[in-house]
């Protein structure tokens, strides 16, 4: 439960981050950290909330 939890903290930062700053694109860096936090969420989900 707490990496879906870290994942989906982690995933909704970026997109805020992106929204704050007002940037045209997002960068490679902004894009693999957002990556990273939809996957933790999918294979905490997967594997079940325990």
């Amino acid at each position: 439960m707490v990496s879906v939890v870290a994942g989906g903290l982690l995933a909704t930062w970026i997109v805020v981050e992106i929204l704050l700053l007002d940037q045209p694109s997002w960068t490679l860096t902004e894009a693999v950290y957002f990556a990273i936090g939809v996957a933790m969420v999918a294979l905490g989900v997967i594997h079940g909330w325990t």
